[in-house]
């Protein structure tokens, strides 16, 4: 995924891949003690079967670890400034620049380990 920015007067393009860490704009804006929140695992792109349209799945490095999937043009969008005046980022996601803390075992919920899914494989 190529997004372009304006960086010191120059047109940068930044490049967002399966594995990258990104972290959303709200990070910014919370004081959790969890050292992760709001960090998030890119997994892959994706197509949506009926409409066809370009979608990212990724990952919380936090909390349940859920996997979640978003629209590719909603994933690289500005933040709304209207909406989120407090906002620190100017995209909704950006590649996170710290190394996210990895889980404890005891951390990690059940049905996350080593377990098949609800599919079989």
């Amino acid at each position: 995924m190529l997004r372009t920015r304006e960086f010191c007067k120059k047109t940068v393009t930044e490049e967002l891949r399966p594995g990258d860490v990104v972290q959303h704009f709200k990070r910014g804006m919370t004081n959790s003690d969890d050292h992760n929140a709001y960090l998030y695992k890119i997994i892959c792109e994706a197509i949506h079967t009926e409409t066809k349209e370009p979608m990212v799945v990724y990952q919380a490095l936090y909390g349940d670890c859920a996997t979640y999937v978003r629209p590719k043009e909603m994933f690289l969008e500005k933040v709304d400034t209207k909406k989120y005046p407090d906002a620190t980022q100017e995209y909704r996601f950006e590649k996170y620049a710290g190394i996210p803390r990895l889980k404890s075992e005891k951390e990690i919920p059940r049905e996350l380990k080593h377990s098949p899914s609800r599919f079989g494989y």
